[in-house]
């Protein structure tokens, strides 16, 4: 038992923060003052990955809901930079008959990830 906890203890230790995973992941950034998404930075679950992956009608479900409500988001909120609101949780039903497999998307704002998005400027 005491073999395989050290393991994973080293493993930790050894694992790169999460600003060094997550400054190799914005290969789509443009310059600043030129934002697509208004500087607000989208994280997506892991399950909600997985149902994108899928090349099926419910993966393109997933797809068209979770775009339209991001869409959305955008149209009605400032720059990222500009937001002064509170804390929000938002919860968006996508179309479907069956509750299993109906889409949806969360969304909880804002949160200042600034310090782990250090890196973004030198990506562009």
């Amino acid at each position: 038992m005491r073999g395989p906890t050290v393991g994973v203890m080293m493993a930790q230790r050894d694992a790169p923060s999460v600003a060094q995973v997550w400054e190799t992941r914005f290969h789509r950034l443009t310059p600043k003052g030129d934002s697509p998404t208004k500087n607000w930075v989208f994280f997506i679950s892991r399950p909600t990955l997985e149902a994108l992956r899928r090349a099926d009608h419910e993966g393109k479900k997933a797809f068209i809901t979770m775009k339209q409500q991001i869409e959305d988001f955008l149209n009605e909120q400032p720059n990222a930079l500009q937001f002064r609101g509170d804390f929000s949780v938002q919860t968006h039903v996508g179309k479907g008959t069956d509750p299993a497999s109906t889409p949806y998307v969360s969304f909880a704002y804002p949160f200042d990830v600034s310090e782990e998005l250090r890196a973004r400027g030198s990506h562009g």
